[in-house]
């Protein structure tokens, strides 16, 4: 049923659980796409520590979250940040959506990076 969520009653335990996934194919079975972004979140957070200053954490934060975000579109962060940082200063205010990492993979002809 796309778009619509399925509530299964059978899962009450996490056994249950297991027997829901097995038995409908609704329930994931691991969340191992949650564990890698913790992760670059818990590593970021101790690579912080040592910034400098706040405004060089920011800074940090700010590029790993468009790095996180390139991985989950699987974008190449070196492309992408290489033509961010060449376009950006004569790219009009107004039009600084098309930016973002899935809009401007959609206007793109790039491979998708590795993962």
């Amino acid at each position: 049923m796309p778009g619509k969520i399925v509530i299964c009653s059978c899962c009450a335990s996490p056994a249950a659980e297991t027997r829901c996934a097995q038995h409908t194919g609704h329930v994931p079975i691991d969340n191992n796409a949650s564990e890698r972004e913790i992760k670059r979140v818990v590593l970021n957070r101790k690579n912080s520590l040592f910034a400098g200053n706040p405004k060089a954490g920011r800074t940090a934060a700010i590029l790993s979250s468009l790095c996180s975000t390139c991985a989950r579109h699987r974008i190449d962060p070196q492309v992408y940040l290489t033509q961010l940082l060449v376009n950006l200063p004569s790219w009009p205010m107004r039009d600084l959506d098309a930016w973002l990492p899935d809009r401007w993979k959609a206007n793109q002809n790039l491979p998708p990076a590795r993962a």
